[in-house]
Parts: structure tokens; sequence; C-alpha cells
């Protein structure tokens, strides 16, 4: 079952959809980095690519809509990313928790988002 929030969002309510906003975030996260491996990842880091760019424009809209419906997303962090994919990526987590360098890439990703999502 796929949850289109831009159909449920006017009858529930921006407070609905902002309680459930990192159930839904968490959810696309693990969806986006599920087939991605750690050398992947490392390549992303090594590189600097862009995690918003690596999106699809569906994804980036869906996320925009989620942000604007949610409200502030001052609760997405790096920290909040690794906890949110610790249990179904524990690989990536890992290498985002152990390599500084991972850790650095993902805060830069995560207010690149925020910025992108305006918020």
């Amino acid at each position: 079952m796929k949850l289109d929030i831009k159909e449920y969002a006017g009858v529930l309510g921006t407070g609905f959809v902002a309680e459930m906003a990192p159930s839904i975030l968490k959810g696309a996260l693990v969806t986006a980095l599920k087939d991605k491996t750690v050398k992947e990842a490392t390549e992303w880091v090594e590189k600097k690519v862009s995690l918003w760019d690596t999106l699809s424009v569906k994804q980036q809209e869906g996320l925009k809509t989620l942000a604007q419906k949610a409200g502030r997303l001052n609760w997405l962090t790096g920290e909040w990313v690794i906890g949110a994919i610790r249990k179904d990526l524990p690989l990536l987590a890992s290498l985002f928790l152990g390599w500084r360098k991972a850790h650095n890439w993902l805060d830069r990703q995560v207010i690149i988002i925020r910025q992108e999502v305006g918020r």
C-alpha cells in the first residue's frame, strides 16, 4: 500500500502530517537507500555527491509537499537519519557513524535538503 501524502494531507490536517512526517521520511529514506552499497555510499562521500540531486523529481516534490504540510523540520538532522536507517541499513548507518568524513557529508546533505524544501 502506498501512502499518497497529497491525497490525505487536506483531510487529516497539518497536525497529523507533522506527527507522521518522521515515519514518512524514514520510509522514503530506507526506500531510496536500500539498494546502495557501502562502496557506493563511500564514493558519494569521496566525490561530494549531492544526495538531493540523486533523488528523482518525484521524490524531491514529495519531500517538498511533506515539508509544506509538516511545517518545521528541525528534527531532521544527520543523527536522526542515522537512527532512522540503523535497523534496516546497518552497514550504511555504521559508515556514517564510524567515518568522520561520511558523518560530515551526511550533515551537509541534510542541511541542503532542508534548504531545498524550504524548512
